[in-house]
């Protein structure tokens, strides 16, 4: 399952906690495959997709209009 399905709405009821269990898990395994050689912009960028799929997720499931990117900055994904 890839993240665009993971976040997509007809999840808005699910467990937000359980979602950022599973995303991380995902991206372990992302880290784990791109770990070989250069890897400082693959992991920047796939440490951003994840982000912008949870913040959209957050403010579809609490009604939320925007980016979320002000309501759920970093520090509160992690």
């Amino acid at each position: 399952m890839v993240i665009s399905d993971k976040t997509h709405c007809r999840w808005e009821n699910g467990d937000a906690g359980k979602l950022v269990k599973d995303l991380n898990r995902m991206l372990v395994g992302w880290a784990n495959y791109f770990s070989m050689g250069l890897v400082r912009k693959g992991y920047r960028a796939v440490e951003k997709y994840p982000k912008a799929w949870l913040r959209q997720w957050l403010c579809r499931k609490h009604k939320q209009k925007g980016d979320g990117k002000a309501r759920y900055p970093d520090r509160y994904l992690h």
